[in-house]
């Protein structure tokens, strides 16, 4: 029996999706490739073939049949040219730490700080308060938020080291296997998402009012093994965040009121941007049908910086959720019935690297916009 698959597949197909979730179809797939339409997985195990077989065409009809077509709400002026150069990890003002992991020195750091203090001000002129969450989240707290249902690949669980001076002094020397006997079972998780914190610290309260709150959070993904090379393709990263909560109208009315004040900072930071709608990244099959919903109901915008001629990257989402948190987390509103949240999230680390592939290093060919904030601080 072979330890390769080849599959073909069919011109419906989803594959910038579909591709993202093969490292979860099983943990037998060592590597896999896409030629001439089609898909050749390399396996570890040729006794597995028959199962990851069937797991794979079950996921490949899962994928397929899904709509591509977006609605754009915003593009910027198509008279703006650069010279882009997406390799700008360069050591001196942005470090690889893995493959999957960065540091920001210098300029990159300079403007990280900039971009937090202009999306933090956009917060705060909508009347936001500012809040500080810690980083791990309880794991019931997790459960509460459902995303264990629609994203579970996601997850990274925090262990402790078994409180035993035996085991203890074995910690040092012990290989991953024996590492697996020294820790304590998951109590926490790191947060995939930067809103949860916002609901677990607000659970079964009444608020006075309608409320938005803004914060900066840190965020971990496991994206998948075969998924790191993507351009801005970070396992953990920096948000900030604008939380609403309160009615329909009012949650539908602030994020509209993001959503300007984004669009005149791109114009004035002149950056190569696309506003359009969008679904969540749900590699798990079963959750598919959900795409086609948040598209249809414009839940999800999601702005995009151009990193190449032709190459974009996520950098901002807009999102509604409904009542989904405030029904778990039993959050209610004085004279709102039904209340709902929404939120907006910036990827920092994505907006720093963006930019730089669109402006290069040099601060003296940054936007005055830009200048002017680092030679005030």
């Amino acid at each position: 029996m072979s330890n390769t698959i080849n599959l073909m597949l069919p011109n419906n197909l989803n594959i910038d999706d579909f591709k993202k979730s093969i490292p979860f179809i099983s943990q037998e797939i060592k590597s896999f490739r896409i030629k001439d339409n089609c898909l050749i997985l390399e396996l570890e195990n040729s006794l597995k073939a028959p199962i990851v077989l069937q797991k794979t065409k079950d996921t490949i009809n899962k994928f397929s049949n899904l709509a591509k077509d977006s609605f754009v709400l915003f593009k910027s002026n198509s008279k703006i040219k650069r010279e882009y150069n997406y390799k700008v990890v360069d050591n001196l003002n942005i470090k690889k730490i893995t493959k999957n992991s960065i540091s920001l020195h210098n300029n990159a750091a300079k403007l990280y700080a900039f971009f937090d203090w202009s999306f933090k001000n956009i917060a705060l002129g909508l009347g936001a308060q500012i809040e500080q969450y810690p980083t791990m989240l309880p794991i019931e707290k997790y459960n509460k938020t459902s995303y264990l249902k629609t994203s579970p690949q996601y997850s990274i669980f925090c262990c402790n080291a078994i409180e035993d001076f035996t085991l203890l002094e074995k910690l040092h020397s012990s290989s991953p296997d024996e590492l697996k006997t020294l820790i304590s079972n998951p109590s926490s998780a790191l947060s995939p998402a930067a809103c949860f914190h916002t609901y677990c610290c607000h659970e079964s309260q009444t608020l006075n009012n309608e409320t938005i709150f803004t914060f900066n959070q840190a965020v971990f993904r496991n994206e998948g093994r075969f998924n790191w090379d993507d351009f801005g393709r970070l396992k953990d990263y920096h948000v900030r965040e604008i939380v609403f909560l309160g009615s329909e109208d009012f949650v539908r009315c602030k994020r509209g009121e993001t959503i300007k004040k984004i669009i005149e900072f791109l114009k004035n930071i002149k950056l190569i941007s696309t506003i359009v709608t969008a679904n969540d990244s749900f590699v798990m099959p079963k959750m598919q049908k959900f795409k086609k919903i948040q598209i249809q109901e414009k839940s999800k915008y999601e702005l995009l910086l151009n990193y190449e001629e032709n190459k974009r990257i996520a950098a901002a989402s807009f999102n509604i959720h409904g009542t989904v948190f405030t029904n778990s987390f039993g959050i209610n509103i004085k004279n709102v019935d039904n209340p709902v949240t929404g939120c907006v999230g910036f990827g920092l680390e994505r907006w720093v690297l963006a930019f730089a592939a669109q402006y290069g290093w040099c601060d003296k060919n940054w936007p005055s916009i830009v200048q002017d904030y680092i030679n005030k601080e």
